[in-house]
């Protein structure tokens, strides 16, 4: 019933894709090599204007991607299934220095049975899902996108790296494909600038897996989607068991040296942020709830000293109430103002959805992070509470599901939605994005329908069950562009910080410096991003220039 509600919804915002067109190709058997952001159907081949070189542009610590797309024109060869394979030759540089952090996956195509309103408005299936593997097959002129990436550790030395990508049809070698990689002396720094905090929900679900994977496992995991993707997902992957103890006194004390040396390690790999672990509902406060009150109000004054002492009072956050209701608000600020009694040091964290509507107002005071969704983001109330010292987050969720401003996971509209996020966030000094999970499949199977929440083809999905029920999940396109847009993000606020040093650059530097940094061509206004999906290449190619004429 609610979806017939949206019908006139729809016909205001849906809006077309234009760029899905077939053109003239060279030959039966045809690629092109394109932006990691195109967004491009089965049906639909991309123009001569894109090229058959692959040109990578890296600093050290960096991951970049692109897209190779196939077409088979030759309508026998289309239907005999013939098996093809890309092999990569050694990555090397004119000193004959190595890059060996590669990735060949194919991309998988998923159904949208339902269309974003605010998309391409087509049932179809989309590329997003990077299933690990070199081979492939294709069919009469049905392209298929392959999705190419490359990793420069931090001591990787600067210059230019060369090799093929070689593609084989039934083991017999077709053609090669050229691969130059730039890496500059830029260096992304291991702490990103932006904080993050990506919640998990069914990762490893039974449904989906053969096999359970072990707490170390996870935590590998959520250290390499920091490294690589620069989001945090270890928030609750820290050891609370055993800290608090009572001495033969009965006196509440801590160890703290399992957990200190846990939290150390995570932050030697980016991680910059924890949970406070003290799970309260609405009803703390209540007479039946005294026992267990007490008990958190001892633990909250140790947790306080201990971080006022180890100065990690920025590293640790409160987070108990999800977009708390108007009727809620009272309670909200009473349950907080308790705990700030006892741990006036630890910050607390709130997310403001639709069910938080114009009074959050009365939060001012009582919240030290406020995570607003996007759409809810005003121009003068918040950079008024960051002038007070409260820290500015954003989140995205089906919320944007009718309008044009960037997020996460709309699979069916333009990948610049993705990477354009973190440029959003940059433009309007946000310090943190919250998401509200990577890997929740109890809506839908992600592999048989997109729409994996309601409205939202890809809402809370940015990784994908493996097709062999066992190992790592598949990432997705979203998932590496978005990472493009969190890189960019850091480089923007290195750029700015290169540009107040004096005698770096050129007055007409200065003035380029301050257009890149307006963001005014991929973010024009609050609610769009650019569709332009060359423009985010070039840019981030210019920020690399710039930034290595600083050092």
């Amino acid at each position: 019933m609610k979806k017939f509600l949206l019908l006139p919804l729809i016909c205001v915002f849906l809006f077309s894709c234009t760029s899905y067109h077939v053109t003239k190709v060279d030959s039966d058997l045809t690629y092109r090599v394109v932006p990691a952001t195109l967004n491009l159907l089965q049906k639909s081949y991309p123009s001569k204007d894109y090229g058959t070189v692959v040109e990578l542009d890296c600093a050290k610590g960096e991951s970049e991607s692109c897209q190779i797309v196939f077409l088979q024109l030759d309508k026998i060869a289309g239907k005999t299934g013939i098996e093809y394979k890309l092999v990569q030759t050694p990555l090397v540089s004119e000193s004959g220095n190595e890059l060996t952090e590669t990735e060949i996956c194919v991309v998988g195509y998923v159904p949208v049975k339902s269309p974003s309103i605010a998309g391409f408005n087509e049932i179809n299936n989309y590329p997003d899902a990077l299933i690990p593997k070199n081979n492939f097959s294709l069919k009469y002129k049905k392209s298929q996108s392959l999705f190419y990436t490359v990793y420069v550790p931090r001591d990787t030395m600067e210059g230019r790296y060369t090799c093929t990508l070689d593609l084989y049809e039934n083991d017999v070698f077709a053609y090669s494909i050229p691969v130059t990689v730039n890496v500059y002396k830029t260096t992304l720094p291991v702490t990103p600038f932006l904080k993050t905090r990506f919640n998990e929900h069914d990762r490893y679900d039974r449904d989906f897996y053969d096999e359970q994977l072990t707490k170390e496992d996870i935590l590998e995991q959520d250290i390499y989607y920091m490294e690589r993707f620069r989001i945090n997902t270890v928030c609750e992957q820290v050891s609370w068991e055993n800290v608090f103890y009572r001495n033969e006194n009965g006196v509440l004390q801590a160890n703290w040296e399992i957990l200190d040396s846990q939290i150390e390690e995570r932050m030697a790999y980016g991680i910059n942020i924890f949970d406070v672990p003290l799970d309260v509902d609405y009803d703390i406060l209540e007479p039946e709830n005294e026992a267990l009150r007490k008990e958190y109000e001892e633990q909250l004054v140790l947790i306080n000293q201990h971080l006022v002492e180890k100065d990690w009072t920025d590293l640790f956050y409160w987070y108990n109430f999800d977009e708390p209701t108007n009727k809620k608000i009272p309670k909200f600020i009473e349950i907080t103002e308790w705990g700030k009694k006892f741990a006036p040091d630890v910050k607390s964290l709130t997310t403001l959805g639709w069910a938080t509507p114009r009074k959050f107002r009365k939060l001012s005071g009582i919240v030290d992070v406020w995570v607003p969704h996007i759409d809810q983001y005003e121009k003068k109330f918040f950079p008024s509470r960051q002038a007070q010292g409260d820290r500015i987050w954003i989140y995205t969720c089906m919320q944007t599901f009718y309008t044009h401003y960037p997020d996460s996971w709309k699979i069916d509209t333009y990948g610049t939605c993705h990477r354009s996020l973190g440029w959003w966030l940059y433009k309007y000094n946000i310090e943190g994005y919250l998401y509200w999970a990577i890997s929740c499949w109890w809506y839908s199977n992600p592999w048989e329908d997109a729409e994996t929440f309601d409205f939202a083809n890809g809402d809370g999905s940015l990784l994908y069950p493996p097709l062999e029920r066992k190992g790592w999940p598949y990432n997705s396109m979203r998932l590496h562009t978005q990472r493009d847009g969190f890189e960019d993000y850091d480089f923007l606020k290195m750029l700015e910080i290169a540009s107040k040093v004096e005698g770096v650059y050129t007055t007409e530097e200065l003035e380029e410096i301050q257009e890149i940094l307006s963001v005014e061509e991929v973010i024009p206004w609050k609610g769009a991003y650019t569709k332009d999906d060359s423009l985010m290449v070039n840019l981030h190619k210019r920020i690399l220039e710039l930034l290595d004429k600083s050092l």
